[in-house]
């Protein structure tokens, strides 16, 4: 069965959570709309990357998570994206899965590697496992931003049957060809469809580069937004087609973990 999935790519008000929420709001009704399973939003969708305040943005974000757990259930879809946590007085960068159904799990993954060109490595602590989300239809691995450049996360993933990775980021413009040459190597060497939520345009100090993505599990690129414009991206993702070109190429099967390890 296929399904359609959706990203937001977004210029972030920086420190406005009010105002990235109601823009949120808008992409999740837009998605609705269109029929979509999945909504994802970019990394710190809520405030930017102003983390020497983050103190203040965690207590918005505990007002602002029901709020959109809400969303997810009125419009009978995921929704996805990362902001700023607290928890026993430690700092994270916190992805979080809404579910549709109030009776279903809802996944929450701390980001594993902190940036420390952005000071994530001062500010914030990192995550201690990986996390693997039960969407019902998807197994989604889950990922933040500057994840993206380790690829044993992935092939983890992929290894306990992931099928798709989340990934939402505030990659910077500077960088952004490495972005998309990553999102597409993830893809194909763990036969997974990547979906790869990026934010746009000048945020604080930092000019951040678009082209968020859905990438086939074999490169394909299913839809890409282009390196500067707001838009709510949208496309259909075939598992009929994964589990055939997993056949096909068998990866899985033929890898030496015998010599890499299991």
């Amino acid at each position: 069965m296929n399904h359609l999935v959706a990203l937001f790519q977004f210029q972030i008000h920086l420190g406005r959570p009010e105002e990235n929420f109601a823009r949120a709001a808008e992409a999740a009704q837009q998605a609705a709309e269109n029929g979509c399973q999945l909504l994802l939003l970019p990394e710190l969708w809520s405030s930017g990357y102003d983390l020497p305040n983050r103190a203040a943005y965690v207590e918005e974000n505990a007002r602002l998570l029901p709020r959109l757990h809400a969303l997810a259930q009125q419009h009978q879809l995921w929704i996805a994206g990362s902001i700023l946590t607290q928890r026993s007085g430690k700092f994270f960068n916190t992805l979080h899965c809404l579910s549709p159904d109030p009776l279903s799990v809802t996944f929450t993954y701390d980001k594993l590697h902190p940036f420390p060109l952005m000071q994530e490595d001062v500010y914030l602590t990192p995550g201690a496992a990986p996390v693997l989300a039960d969407l019902n239809w998807a197994s989604a691995g889950c990922a933040v931003c500057y994840d993206l450049r380790f690829p044993e996360l992935f092939r983890r993933y992929a290894l306990s049957g992931a099928n798709l990775f989340l990934l939402p980021a505030e990659w910077p413009q500077a960088r952004v060809e490495n972005w998309r040459t990553l999102i597409r190597a993830r893809a194909i060497e763990n036969q997974a469809f990547m979906v790869a939520c990026n934010t746009v345009q000048q945020i604080g100090t930092e000019r951040f580069g678009g082209f968020s993505a859905v990438i086939s599990p074999n490169g394909d690129v299913l839809a890409e937004a282009d390196g500067s414009s707001e838009t709510l991206l949208i496309a259909e993702l075939d598992f009929a087609f994964l589990a055939d070109h997993r056949q096909q190429i068998p990866v899985f099967t033929n890898r030496r973990a015998d010599l890499f390890g299991s």
